[in-house]
């Protein structure tokens, strides 16, 4: 379900000056996924003093500002961070580096079904992917549910499925197919990566990526085979 986060986000993302790159990561960190969309760039000093970039709605929608490597912990440490620049003299056409981060946590394992607010959609596969590897199938086993990505920037031909994810503009309940539940609650799979999870990714996906995870799950295959326990 959408929040106003998006639409932060983008006011957020507005300021920037120019735009140096856009990045999601996504980490285990003690029982939670964390999933993070970064946006480094560059403002003009001017710019920096005219426009309030911290918005009070940033802190409690789970966003990090930060200005010349400094996070912003507040407003009111926002105008004390200006002030600080205006001190030594800072030039109007002087470029102040800033980054918003966007912080998105989901308990694991799974028990429900989760959605991902993806704000930068160039950026869609790499999420994909790195989910994929960074979560186990012991993760997920006890979720009846697909991962939704929800992004309203998709255009109609690009929401998809695939037998993990749910790839669409808008709120919906996806359940994993039987033969993939039967899957992921194999005890024998459930230290192993989603990677290796059948038709994890669709065609829409780059050759590369695909490639990938074949290997991966071909790689399966042939270790136990040689073990005899397949």
């Amino acid at each position: 379900m959408y929040d106003n986060n998006l639409e932060t986000f983008r006011k957020s993302i507005n300021f920037f000056d120019n735009i140096e790159n856009k990045i999601v990561t996504v980490k285990k960190e003690c029982n939670k996924i964390c999933v993070r969309q970064i946006v480094r760039g560059s403002i003009l000093f001017k710019d920096l003093k005219k426009n309030n970039i911290y918005q009070s709605e940033l802190i409690n929608l789970d966003f990090k500002l930060s200005i010349d490597g400094e996070d912003i912990h507040d407003e009111s440490y926002y105008v004390k961070k200006v002030d600080k620049l205006e001190t030594v003299e800072t030039e109007d056409s002087e470029r102040i580096k800033i980054s918003i981060t966007s912080v998105q946590n989901f308990d694991i394992p799974l028990q429900n079904k989760i959605e991902i607010q993806l704000f930068l959609l160039e950026e869609l596969e790499d999420l994909v992917v790195r989910l994929a590897n960074e979560l186990v199938i012991k993760d997920i086993k006890n979720s009846a549910y697909k991962i939704t990505i929800l992004s309203k920037d998709l255009d109609r031909e690009e929401v998809f499925n695939s037998e993990v994810f749910n790839i669409t503009t808008f709120s919906t309940e996806e359940q994993l197919s039987g033969e993939i539940f039967r899957f992921v609650n194999n005890a024998s799979l459930e230290e192993e990566k989603l990677n290796i999870i059948p038709h994890c990714l669709t065609e829409k996906f780059s050759i590369k990526s695909r490639k990938s995870f074949a290997i991966n799950q071909l790689n399966k295959i042939f270790e136990e085979n040689k073990n005899g326990n397949y």
